[in-house]
């Protein structure tokens, strides 16, 4: 799905923002002010709570080792 699409469902409720769990960004350096994807992420996560709670669960990801 490209961000356009991403974006477009979620700003016209066609897709329920509460409820996408995970975003893959490709390309994450060009999601900039007012690209698609940053819009959209802001339906799905707009609060800094949000962002820091995914954030700790990377870092937490990032130390598995096997």
């Amino acid at each position: 799905m490209t961000p356009q699409v991403f974006e477009n469902d979620v700003s016209n409720q066609i897709c329920d923002a509460s409820s996408v769990a995970l975003v893959v960004v490709d390309e994450a350096h060009k999601a900039v002010g007012q690209h698609s994807i940053v819009k959209a992420l802001k339906y799905v996560g707009s609060s800094q709570k949000s962002a820091q709670n995914v954030l700790a669960m990377l870092r937490r990801i990032a130390r598995l080792q096997f």
